[in-house]
């Protein structure tokens, strides 16, 4: 059996220029390539900028789909059988990108041995030989760039009955905020690091590697909770006074959690459009009035009403207001909570769905990479 075996292979990338007349412009990259690679072979892409090389290389490692022709990789067709040809093969790339300038040298080489599926005696194996090739070892720990944290602020009215609710709700505001913009922010930023190929290369689906970004941004944004109410308490004298104080403590982590679920929704389309960041900027606003977090959404017009209830921010705030004010039963913070995970669970359901034909689109269209 091949190692490689390219049958005039094709790529062309389609662009498209002007307003109001429109107009197509194709340039060929790759023009019926074809070669063999035996196993055992060392075999290398020679040629001047500009020849192809790398789009070669994108179609053989599944990043790119073929304009035309045919290419298997160990017996396995690049277009068709995309996951069985990824659990196959590595992709190392060039240049000073590629890697998480945040995380140690250790943290990178543990995250992609997991995606790959390296059990964990194989992986420490592997890992000091590699730090020990390339001249970490006992440096491994290091990192490049340290986290730094925002504080939010917060500024009430004189509404002494009113502040901790309006406080939670700058918290609810702040949580979505770093649903929305994190999810699209951390999707790009790996273009920008040039891990967003590797990581749609690795035989880990898309899903689960997307899910613990956009959970994260989430949790972060609970941050903002903590914050607002804390600073609210210390410069503003909020009266930490929760009508169910047990019951708000699960409301938050539920709200979280259904909010990463939309988040998860919302990085499909950071996959596949480069400039998906802009989507995010109109978004912020409109759920914050729609989810109740500016005004009550009974003041709103009634079309608005069934937008506000397929959003998990209108259950979820509903719950942690519920938990926080006084006069609410507990009925009135779980039904809310109830609602918030299941349209949750609906969310993450339809973007597992949706990833696949956006893996396949991205893929087609070559958006997963800057240019």
């Amino acid at each position: 059996m091949l190692a490689i075996e390219a049958r005039n292979l094709r790529r062309t990338y389609t662009s498209r220029t002007g307003f109001l007349r429109p107009r197509r412009t194709a340039t060929e990259a790759v023009r019926g390539v074809s070669f063999e690679v035996t196993r055992g072979e060392l075999f290398g892409l020679l040629g001047p900028n500009g020849a192809g090389k790398t789009t070669t290389i994108k179609m053989l490692n599944t990043l790119l789909l073929p304009t035309s022709g045919t290419a298997r990789v160990l017996g396995h067709d690049v277009a068709s059988d995309p996951v069985a040809v990824r659990r196959r093969i590595g992709y190392v790339f060039g240049g000073d990108r590629g890697l998480y300038d945040r995380l140690s040298a250790l943290d990178n080489l543990r995250y992609f041995a997991e995606l790959y599926g390296v059990e964990p005696r194989e992986q420490r194996r592997r890992i000091a030989e590699l730090l020990d090739l390339v001249g970490l070892a006992g440096r491994e720990r290091e990192r490049v760039v340290y986290a730094t944290l925002a504080v939010y602020l917060f500024r009430a009215a004189d509404d002494p009955d009113g502040l901790l609710t309006a406080a939670v709700g700058a918290g609810l505001m702040g949580i979505w905020s770093s649903v929305l913009f994190g999810s699209g922010g951390a999707v790009q930023n790996q273009r920008w690091l040039g891990t967003l190929e590797t990581l749609v290369s690795s035989p880990t689906p898309l899903s689960l590697v997307l899910l613990p970004i956009t959970l994260a941004t989430a949790v972060i944004g609970t941050y903002a909770m903590g914050a607002t109410v804390v600073w609210g308490a210390v410069l503003f004298d909020v009266p930490l006074d929760f009508a169910h104080p047990l019951l708000f403590l699960v409301a938050v982590p539920v709200c979280v959690l259904s909010l990463g679920m939309m988040g998860l929704l919302l990085a499909a389309t950071f996959v596949l459009l480069r400039n998906a960041n802009a989507l995010a900027n109109p978004l912020d606003a409109p759920v914050w009035l729609l989810s109740g977090l500016l005004v009550p959404v009974t003041v709103l017009p009634d079309w608005t009403r069934p937008v506000s209830w397929v959003l998990p921010t209108t259950w979820g705030s509903r719950a942690v207001h519920a938990a926080t004010s006084g006069g609410a039963a507990v009925g009135e913070v779980l039904t809310p909570m109830i609602v918030a995970l299941a349209l949750g669970a609906v969310y993450a359901l339809v973007a597992v769905l949706v990833l696949g034909r956006v893996e396949l689109r991205a893929r087609a269209a070559a958006t997963l990479s800057l240019a």
